[in-house]
Order: structure tokens, then C-alpha cells, then sequence
């Protein structure tokens, strides 16, 4: 046995399956920028886009339709709820949702004035 981790191959999106590619997406963000270039490119890939601008409206926008939402990708440090607390309320409309959270938030630094 090698003492060496054996990593996947990452898979090239052009071989991803079409259905890989489809369903529905709730983008959270409160920066109308990035939220914008996120469902372009993902619109681009073949997804249905939602967004939301903060974790309240994410909730709001999903819990009339959990089972269509595939996935919710939530920006980390927003106004009035932010990703933690949105990742916690979406869990328990529907515990098994994947989430991911990102923020472009330097953590350790002080954000410039």
C-alpha cells in the first residue's frame, strides 16, 4: 500500500453530463455586481437563476419552492442575515440542500475605508 493519497481526476465540465448541467440556482449576494456576473455565467451553462440580496430575501425566494432549488451559492458577510444564518434557515426548510459559501472579504484585514 502507497503512502500516498490518491486524488480524484477532476472531471472536464465539456464531459459532465447535460442533466450535470441544469436545474435551478438561488445566488445570494448584496453586491448586484457579483451577483450579475454569477447568474450570467451560470445561465450560460445551462442553469435557471435566482438571486436574492440578502439572507432574508434568499429565504423568502425559497421556501415556496425548495425541491426545484438545486443548489444556493450565498455570499458570507451581507446587511440583515447573513451566510452562516442563511445556511442555517435554508437547512431547515430542507436539511439535505447543498450550500456554498464564499466571500471575497479578505478575513484578517481590515477592509479599506
Amino acid at each position: 500500500m502507497s503512502a500516498k493519497a490518491v486524488l480524484p481526476k477532476p472531471i472536464p465540465v465539456a464531459q459532465l453530463p447535460k442533466k450535470a448541467r441544469s436545474g435551478t440556482v438561488l445566488v445570494v449576494d448584496d453586491d448586484p455586481m457579483v451577483c450579475n456576473t454569477v447568474a450570467s455565467a451560470l445561465r450560460r451553462e445551462g442553469f435557471t437563476i435566482l438571486t436574492a440580496r440578502d439572507g432574508l430575501e434568499a429565504v423568502e425566494v425559497f421556501r415556496p419552492q425548495p425541491k426545484e432549488i438545486r443548489l444556493v451559492l450565498c455570499d458570507l458577510t451581507m446587511p440583515r442575515m447573513g451566510g452562516w444564518e442563511t445556511l442555517e434557515a435554508l437547512r431547515k426548510l430542507a436539511p439535505g440542500i447543498p450550500v456554498i459559501l464564499a466571500s471575497g472579504m479578505a478575513f484578517g484585514r481590515q477592509r479599506p475605508a
